[in-house]
């Protein structure tokens, strides 16, 4: 693989490739905040109406009031009231989970952007091996 040395056209490709990869950038970011924003109550949204649509009902649960059934009838109605209860339970522990996950992803954000400045550091000492960098027409 032969290197093709730089000409001035080139570096005037080169710029403008740069300026369009900033402006994604950019526009990247803007796409993350607003996500971040909005996909917590999204998240909400969708699990609550999943919940809803897949709630399942029991008649004659709560009352218990029916004297033709068995008592082997009862306990099932029992241990199904049980098993929705706990059903219940664990979608609660679901929703805080992803609620608490939600919160967390600033955290996570603003790590990779300390890392990312590490990185960066890293660069300026020229620790960094130059097949891992990034040319930089600064």
């Amino acid at each position: 693989m032969a290197l093709i040395p730089e000409s001035e056209g080139s570096e005037l490709i080169d710029e403008g490739e740069l300026e369009k990869l900033e402006s994604e950038v950019t526009e990247m970011a803007q796409k993350v905040s607003e996500y971040r924003k909005t996909l917590p109550e999204h998240l909400r949204n969708t699990l609550d109406s999943a919940l809803s649509s897949s709630s399942h009902t029991f008649p004659n649960i709560a009352s218990g009031s029916d004297p033709q059934l068995p008592s082997s009838s009862n306990r099932l109605t029992i241990s199904a009231g049980t098993e929705e209860q706990e059903c219940e339970q664990k979608m609660i522990q679901l929703k805080e989970i992803m609620s608490r996950n939600a919160q967390n992803i600033p955290k996570v954000v603003k790590r990779v952007r300390e890392f990312t400045h590490k990185l960066d550091s890293l660069d300026g000492r020229r620790t960094i091996h130059p097949a891992f960098t990034r040319r930089r027409l600064n």
